[in-house]
């Protein structure tokens, strides 16, 4: 791909959503509300943790996705895509006890 500091961040967002689109069609990814809602009271959080910390700014806020998807995958794992797009598998989501 190159150096990422060449990349703008729109360019960055455009390949997360060509990426994101692909993975929204694949059937390993898991659309299921009640799952979303779950991970959603997690993630809610940590945002509202990080605009507390001056970490994140409304600027950050709209450039990126900040979207959570979650995958069939049984692994122990997670990943990021450019743009925002924040990905999970449902081996992660099975081993943790508590939020």
């Amino acid at each position: 791909m190159g150096d990422g500091s060449e990349m703008t961040a729109s360019a960055e967002r455009r390949l997360g959503d060509r990426i994101a689109r692909e993975i929204f069609r694949d059937p390993d990814y898991i659309d299921d509300p009640v799952l979303a809602d779950y991970v959603d009271a997690i993630w809610q959080p940590l945002l509202k943790a990080a605009y507390q910390r001056g970490e994140m700014s409304d600027e950050l806020q709209q450039r990126f996705a900040w979207q959570i998807m979650m995958g069939r995958d049984r692994s122990v794992n997670a990943f990021a895509l450019p743009g925002g797009y924040l990905g999970l598998h449902m081996g992660l989501i099975a081993v943790v006890t508590s939020r």
